[in-house]
């Protein structure tokens, strides 16, 4: 890469570098690395181009991507409870909630936690989760003959 004079003290060198950025994601941060600028070698100003903000936009979006509590949207919950024939308040107890927790997501009230959302991809995703927590609550499952589980909402919204 060209390195280019500094347009801030304009006797340094711009040039370019990665860094990571600390994000917040509803309650959470998340650690974005691989973030690209050009730094001054004398008065450390930086700047970002056009393709660096093309890269760091691709960067930012793969990062929330994979953010498990983003995936989960009020579409996924209505799924995930749908195909096993829960109301929201049995959804609620079989993942150790109040029992309106479920109706509070998928209105987007609130936003479910980090362990919880964890704990809803596996049942979506994982065959048998659904049964064997209704079996720990000693309960019987409603589930849908043979459900498949609902996208995360990044492949929903491709």
């Amino acid at each position: 890469m060209k390195k280019m004079k500094c347009p801030f003290c304009e006797d340094g060198q711009m040039s370019e570098a990665s860094y990571v950025s600390v994000v917040r994601s509803g309650r959470r941060q998340l650690d974005i690395d691989g973030l690209l600028h050009h730094i001054c070698d004398r008065c450390a100003q930086s700047l970002t181009d056009r393709r660096q903000m093309a890269h760091n936009r691709a960067v930012m979006q793969a990062a929330q991507e994979r953010d498990v509590v983003a995936s989960i949207d009020t579409t996924f919950l209505q799924t995930l409870r749908q195909q096993h024939d829960l109301t929201q308040r049995a959804a609620s107890r079989l993942f150790g909630a109040g029992d309106s927790s479920f109706a509070k997501w998928e209105s987007g009230q609130s936003k479910v936690s980090t362990p919880t959302a964890l704990l809803l991809r596996c049942a979506a995703e994982v065959p048998g989760v659904i049964d064997h927590l209704a079996m720990l609550h000693g309960e019987s499952s409603h589930r849908a003959a043979s459900p498949e589980a609902p996208a995360p909402a990044a492949e929903r919204h491709s």
